[in-house]
């Protein structure tokens, strides 16, 4: 496992809301802390852009440490996770009621 990059408060995102990036093999691991809402959401999406375009074969969200997810922020991960999809690459979010990732055959989010 590559030590944790931590971009720490995603630039411009309210105090609420942070990143801590870590690899771990073909996987880029993002555990967010905090309310994903408002104006952090379009900046978490660029994060989100910048590891697709990295090429990674897999991104993990990790949410289980947020406080909130509001409409956008779900609906910026769903767009996250259909770009994983037509990219042939897997996104999972990891929630605390359990993951759930993409299914690739259907693109229909599935419980794991």
């Amino acid at each position: 496992m590559v030590p944790p990059h931590d971009v720490g408060p995603v630039l411009g995102a309210p105090p609420h809301l942070s990143a801590h990036i870590t690899r771990d093999g073909d996987a880029s691991v993002v555990r967010l802390r905090g309310a994903l809402s408002g104006p952090g959401v379009p900046l978490l999406e660029s994060v989100l852009q910048r590891l697709e375009k990295r090429g990674v074969a897999r991104l993990i969200v990790d949410v289980r440490d947020t406080s909130a997810i509001d409409p956008l922020g779900a609906a910026m991960l769903h767009r996250a996770a259909q770009r994983m999809l037509e990219a042939g690459r897997s996104m999972t979010v990891l929630r605390s009621d359990g993951a759930q990732e993409c299914a690739p055959a259907s693109g229909v989010p599935a419980d794991r």
